[in-house]
């Protein structure tokens, strides 16, 4: 099995056939998230090293301790997104004007732990939960009027102002 971020050295025809002909099968981790790809490196040099079933078991100890200690320090928190749910998306900060998250939304369509996958129209997208987060939509309830402005003067211009009704009323 070879795990890749879907890079163009991973994403031609040459490269498919090559694993198709020796059995080899590609797994795609999730794009724009290192972490995902940190697993397997971290893993390798201990199991070139110990072969036994023991180190195995203390190395997912470790790595859940290890990974417990970043989720703490990144303060994650389990994302509670649904096949269905809209979600809107972090977009690449090009300057101080450009909008956190891209405002159309896309529809959920797939989960598979932390890597979910979003559709909108024609574009599919898979990014970590952490790029997404829930679209509000607007709330307008029927039986509640919108709030209405009245205009005021301000008290200091009271004496130099009259109200255009008194006006007329005079003359």
């Amino acid at each position: 099995m070879v795990l890749s971020d879907n890079g163009p050295p991973f994403n031609g025809n040459a490269i498919k056939q090559f694993f198709e002909a020796y059995g080899i099968e590609h797994k795609r981790i999730t794009p724009y998230w290192p972490e995902a790809n940190g697993i397997t490196e971290s893993l390798l040099p201990s199991c070139e090293k110990n072969q036994e079933r023991d180190a195995s078991t203390k190395d997912e100890e470790q790595r859940l301790k290890h990974k417990a200690h970043a989720d703490s320090k990144r303060k994650t928190r389990p994302n509670n997104f649904q096949i269905g749910d809209r979600v809107l998306c972090k977009i690449p900060k090009a300057n101080t004007l450009t909008p956190r998250y891209d405002p159309k939304p896309y529809t959920v369509c797939e989960i598979k732990g932390t890597q979910v996958k979003a559709k909108r129209e024609d574009h599919i997208i898979v990014r970590n939960a952490s790029f997404f987060k829930h679209f509000l939509e607007s709330s307008t309830h029927p039986d509640i009027p919108e709030p209405v402005r009245t205009k005021r003067r301000p008290k200091y211009l009271a004496e130099y102002m009259c109200d255009p009704n008194e006006a007329e009323e005079e003359m």
